[in-house]
């Protein structure tokens, strides 16, 4: 009889461990599905090569927010300049103007492309020359605390016809929320 309620307590016992253990399992498999596709994105990133001279230079890339909220980009930067600021470009009648943005919001799974005549990272105070090639890290900094980090490659810039500025396109990418 003893024997009999001790093996219904060690299989009781088993069954117990075992459920707790696919819980544990699931959890953890439902956590790594959640968080398998970053909320924030960054994708074609460059900077023009400019003369060594030149006290600053522009930064282009796309951003996209897969989240399901809206998300604010407070601030910029890169220890490869010395302030970098999230600048807008326009043409009002005929007079090309740019301001400083203080934030940029994106809307839930939307994108924004910062491109020449455009948004853009306007990037102060270069540490160092760069050339065609080189590659030097950008943090995003958005106002819930998240950064995403990503390479920006120096390309050469080609003037199209109507003197516009492009580069090459697909730069590699790379992202992380903290």
């Amino acid at each position: 009889m003893i024997k009999l309620i001790s093996n219904r307590f060690s299989i009781s016992i088993g069954l117990i461990f075992c459920l707790l253990s696919f819980e544990l399992y699931a959890e953890t498999n439902a956590h790594a599905m959640h968080t398998s596709k970053p909320a924030i994105v960054v994708t074609s990133a460059w900077a023009g090569e400019s003369p060594p001279t030149m006290p600053m230079n522009a930064g282009y890339f796309t951003l996209a927010n897969h989240s399901q909220k809206a998300i604010e980009l407070v601030a910029a930067s890169s220890p490869a300049y010395g302030s970098v600021e999230i600048h807008q470009s326009q043409l009002i009648d005929g007079i090309a103007s740019m301001r400083m943005l203080k934030s940029l919001t994106i809307g839930s799974h939307q994108q924004v492309v910062f491109e020449s005549g455009g948004l853009h990272l306007m990037m102060h105070n270069p540490m160092t020359k760069m050339s065609a090639g080189d590659t030097f890290v950008v943090q995003l900094k958005f106002a819930g605390g998240e950064t995403v980090d990503f390479q920006m490659q120096v390309s050469k810039v080609n003037k199209l016809k109507d003197g516009a500025s492009s580069s090459p396109s697909g730069h590699h990418h790379h992202h992380h929320e903290m």
